[in-house]
């Protein structure tokens, strides 16, 4: 493996990590809103029935209510538990901050040491192991969302339709300096393509 290829995989890496800890931030913010929209009407009745049992003297008026705002309780809890908002919630959170620290170490070894194939590994099986823990689906439009800001321009993971960052824009933003014909072959080949897309 040559060096031009380490470089070219670990900035594909590099991308999908960054992806990936965005989608996991946009999906925390997703479902913590989510959260609060069943959290909110419980307290908002647990107020209601102390005020209905502490000025309310009528026992079918205070029964009927207790019931009814019990049962409502129950259902919003329910179905929080059903969807396990909580739950993705915390492994959101737990996988954002793993996927960042793992950026930050490709990013501290990309200027301080020569990187490997073993370390590329290391990189791969990390990476790897985070999206495991990720065991529920994204929202459809936050996946949308990051295709369409980052389609082309970082390389997306595979459960995104995989968009292969275009190796013009590396060798535009001075990521990788082409120095043979191949390289230059693979660029024209991404912009023969891209013309065919246009058409």
């Amino acid at each position: 493996m040559t060096k031009l290829d380490i470089k070219i995989i670990l900035d594909d890496y590099i991308d999908m990590i960054y992806i990936y800890e965005i989608i996991c931030n946009e999906t925390y913010n997703y479902y913590y809103n989510l959260k609060f929209i069943f959290e909110f009407p419980i307290i908002f009745i647990n107020i209601i029935m102390t005020i209905i049992n502490s000025t309310i003297t009528d026992i079918y008026i205070i029964k009927h209510s207790n019931i009814f705002l019990n049962v409502t309780t129950m259902l919003l809890v329910s179905l929080s538990n059903y969807l396990k908002i909580n739950e993705k919630c915390e492994i959101l959170k737990i996988n954002r901050d793993k996927f960042i620290k793992l950026y930050n170490l490709i990013e501290k070894r990309k200027y301080t040491d020569e990187i490997s194939v073993d370390f590329i590994d290391i990189v791969i099986t990390n990476y790897d192991n985070i999206i495991e823990n990720i065991n529920f689906s994204f929202p459809s439009n936050i996946l949308k969302k990051i295709r369409t800001n980052y389609g082309q321009k970082k390389t997306l993971p595979l459960f995104i339709n995989g968009i292969k960052k275009l190796d013009k824009y590396r060798y535009d933003n001075g990521i990788i300096s082409p120095t043979n014909e191949s390289f230059h072959e693979s660029i024209n080949d991404n912009l023969n393509i891209n013309l065919i897309h246009d058409k």
